[in-house]
């Protein structure tokens, strides 16, 4: 009677320390998406707040809001870039923490908008270098 009344409490012990270290010491982690979305969402609006943006897309990674202008207009080289400054003065008061980077050249904007699109559907911005670094690198050639 002795050995059964020790090994129920034995049993669940063990049982206790296998499930702790087939599980692991996992540390809580803090979902930063849904904060860096609402940044861009932010960034969005500000953007849009501008007469000449007919639409604005943006995401945000490594401290950086990556933004899309599109305008109902094309605009020539100066104009353009005239027009990212604006976005850009307008977006920085959006959130310090970030530096806004705008472009308005269509294939730069296409490429903004998928990795955007992947961002909100739940894809891990992590798994998205490749496509971000190619658009900073299109992004600093102009």
């Amino acid at each position: 009677m002795k050995t059964s009344k020790l090994a129920l409490p034995a049993f669940m012990t063990l049982l206790m320390i296998f499930s702790f270290v087939m599980t692991g010491c996992q540390t809580a982690q803090k979902p930063m998406q849904p904060q860096a979305i609402d940044v861009a969402n932010q960034a969005v609006a500000e953007a849009e707040k501008i007469p000449e943006v007919s639409k604005a897309t943006a995401f945000v990674a490594n401290n950086k809001i990556y933004m899309g202008i599109e305008t109902s207009t094309s605009l020539a080289q100066q104009e353009a870039s005239a027009l990212e400054e604006k976005v850009m003065n307008q977006v920085k008061g959006v959130n310090s923490s970030y530096t806004p980077v705008v472009t308005t050249e269509n294939e730069t904007v296409s490429k903004i908008k998928g990795v955007s699109s992947a961002i909100t559907g739940g894809q891990p911005v992590a798994s998205l270098n490749n496509e971000i670094a190619d658009i900073e690198a299109r992004i600093k050639q102009r």
